[in-house]
């Protein structure tokens, strides 16, 4: 309800005697006295009005380019900010990612600790069986009853391969090209954790202790390691915007624009980017189905109609900037990837 007031309460500028909100912070203006009927207009104003930037963010989001042409043609108020559009994918991401199954989402079964754990198993039936073998043979004294066992005992061992006690644990650890053979005790492995591992079996200098102690974490639980590395690429992702920003900054230098244009181009290309994959994971954990090419494909051909939209030159320049772009940014990924797989099986 309008009053008198000639001073906004909040923010003590000048107001006309007929104002209903302040022009300078936007306060309603008002005595201060409130209604339940007043107090819960406010409440569903406020919540219908974000909720309806968010729903409008999303969907502009879906086509290449608008948002951004939405932002640069001053409706700023109608959509959520970039930068909290692209904390808010981002998050999305790292919660999928954390919340889903990883072996599933990925398609790629961790098998090596439970393999290594059922072949325990068999070697311990087997030793049972020779055991047994030698018993069946001092009571019987048959050699029909021998060649039965032993026709037996080459069977099973055909079925399960012949493994010794102890295996390479080198084998499993390719990251940095290592030749040397590391034999440990299968029982040891299955028994000790990586750090009692490392103390018991001494590898020569801090390097090899830590791949060593690193190996045997990783064979241990394969999805450790995968789940860290995807959390730190998503992080990762983040920091490089303004990398990305600035190759594409290079690309239309000649347009003249303000370097922070092609960031905020760059956070709702990333936004999208987020989004899609979060949501190819969804699918694919709920079908077992990979969709790793779509995604790709689809972030390929978004992010070349997104620069036809907002830069507006011809198809033929922005399909060149569009291939040599995406190289530039494919190889940026593969340097970043390599190096933080690197550290991260060092510190996992």
């Amino acid at each position: 309800m309008p009053t008198t007031t000639t001073n906004c309460k909040n923010c003590e500028q000048p107001l006309s005697k007929d104002a209903l909100y302040c022009a300078y912070c936007g306060q309603k203006n008002t005595d201060g006295r409130t209604t339940v009927r007043s107090l819960f207009a406010e409440f569903f104003d406020a919540v219908f009005n974000i909720e309806s930037r968010t729903l409008r963010t999303l969907r502009t989001l879906f086509i290449p380019g608008k948002l951004t042409d939405e932002y640069f043609e001053g409706r700023q108020r109608m959509y959520v900010h970039p930068i909290r559009t692209l904390l808010v994918m981002s998050i999305f991401l790292i919660l999928t990612l954390g919340y889903l199954d990883f072996d599933k989402v990925t398609n790629h079964p961790y098998v090596i600790w439970d393999e290594m754990q059922r072949q325990n198993q068999r070697e311990l039936v087997m030793d049972s069986l020779v055991m047994a073998q030698r018993q069946t043979s001092a009571v019987f004294q048959d050699e029909t009853v021998d060649l039965a066992l032993d026709s037996l005992h080459y069977f099973l061992r055909q079925r399960i391969g012949w493994h010794g006690d102890s295996f390479n644990l080198r084998k499993y650890m390719t990251l940095f090209g290592d030749d040397r053979v590391e034999m440990i005790s299968r029982a040891d492995f299955l028994k000790l954790s990586p750090k009692e591992l490392a103390k018991k079996y001494e590898p020569e200098g801090w390097f090899n202790q830590q791949t060593f102690q690193q190996t045997a974490k990783y064979i241990q639980d394969e999805s450790v390691l995968s789940s860290y590395l995807v959390g730190s690429m998503s992080w990762i992702a983040l920091l490089i915007m303004p990398v990305i920003a600035l190759m594409i900054q290079l690309f239309y230098r000649k347009q003249k624009r303000f370097y922070v244009e092609h960031l905020i181009f760059s956070f709702h290309l990333h936004s999208f980017f987020f989004l899609v994959l979060s949501l190819g994971l969804l699918v694919a954990y709920a079908s077992g189905i990979s969709l790793l090419m779509p995604i790709v494909g689809i972030s390929a051909i978004y992010f070349l109609f997104a620069l036809k939209r907002v830069y507006q030159e011809g198809w033929g320049k922005t399909i060149i900037k569009w291939l040599f772009m995406g190289l530039s940014y494919m190889i940026l990924l593969l340097a970043i990837f390599i190096s933080v797989t690197v550290s991260s099986f060092l510190i996992f």
